[in-house]
């Protein structure tokens, strides 16, 4: 489990002051970034390098409670399945500052290369780090 804290900026709402809902995926896709950064940064940076990424293939979510200028969120990141070339991460955005779920998302990524536009089976080392942060859920 990784979780991220950030404040709602004016570039995330709309022009009511909501966040907008596309930006709940930036947000999630924002949080993986950190995720990888700040836990195998040689491994994200070479990804970088080589030109490979983790693209959204499918999503299944739901908006439970809207989020707001200046909000305080949590960002909790879970990784719930690692299959050859994809991974299936789990996201509940909290609003902090009101106690509330906003949000809750689950997130197939596959992995490919940038180069040839085509989904490559993911590095062994990466399925190796990945499978340390499962999350295994309790029946």
């Amino acid at each position: 489990m990784y979780n991220y804290i950030q404040k709602i900026r004016y570039n995330n709402i709309d022009t009511v002051s909501f966040v907008y809902f596309p930006k709940f995926f930036y947000l999630c896709q924002k949080t993986f970034i950190f995720f990888l950064k700040e836990n195998i940064p040689y491994i994200y940076f070479n990804l970088i390098k080589k030109k490979y990424n983790f693209n959204i293939t499918s999503t299944k979510y739901k908006f439970l409670y809207p989020l707001q200028y200046n909000n305080i969120i949590k960002i909790n990141l879970k990784i719930k399945k690692i299959e050859k070339h994809s991974i299936l991460l789990h996201y509940i955005i909290y609003n902090k500052s009101l106690k509330k779920i906003s949000f809750k998302s689950d997130i197939q990524k596959t992995y490919i290369s940038l180069k040839s536009k085509k989904q490559k089976y993911i590095q062994k080392e990466l399925i190796f780090f990945l499978t340390k942060f499962i999350y295994i859920q309790k029946q």
